[in-house]
């Protein structure tokens, strides 16, 4: 292995607001970056050489099971699929298929959080929101006795 050796180095100043630093190599160092300019030199000279390798590896086994598997049982469900399909299309020709409602399997309590959320949203979405205000005035919340956010003065 070569010997190592420390750059030297050395600054000069003309008296004004710039200097110029000089950094002396050692030799081996300059001869190796030498080395390496050349050979990317040589190496950007050459004309493109495409991959040819393997650009997708090829699937393990459990994999190709797995594929095989979904193949072989892409039909298992099918006639549950046109049974449904069919009685859709029965009830629709009959005319006898009434217009929904939602609401009847909806949770009451979830119901009423979305319709505050929404009629919320439309008064700010009409310039009408809430007076806030007093609420940034009085600074950080505070819990009294963990009963909730104390109110401003005038609010409480």
């Amino acid at each position: 292995m070569g010997g190592g050796g420390g750059g030297k180095s050395s600054n000069e100043s003309s008296g004004q607001s710039h200097g110029v630093t000089q950094v002396i190599l050692p030799p081996w160092v300059d001869k190796a970056g030498q080395e390496n300019v050349a050979e990317a030199g040589r190496i950007a000279a050459l004309p493109y050489q495409p991959y040819e390798g393997t650009l997708v590896p090829e699937f393990s086994q459990t994999t190709a099971d797995t594929l095989q598997y979904m193949l072989s049982n892409a039909g298992t469900y099918q006639d549950q699929y046109d049974e449904a399909g069919n009685a859709t299309r029965a009830l629709m020709a009959r005319g006898d298929v009434g217009r929904g409602d939602l609401r009847q399997y909806m949770n009451p309590f979830t119901d009423e959080v979305e319709r505050r959320a929404i009629a919320n949203a439309e008064q700010v979405g009409l310039g009408k929101a809430p007076d806030l205000e007093p609420y940034r005035r009085a600074g950080p919340v505070k819990l009294d006795h963990l009963a909730g956010p104390a109110l401003p003065p005038e609010r409480r």
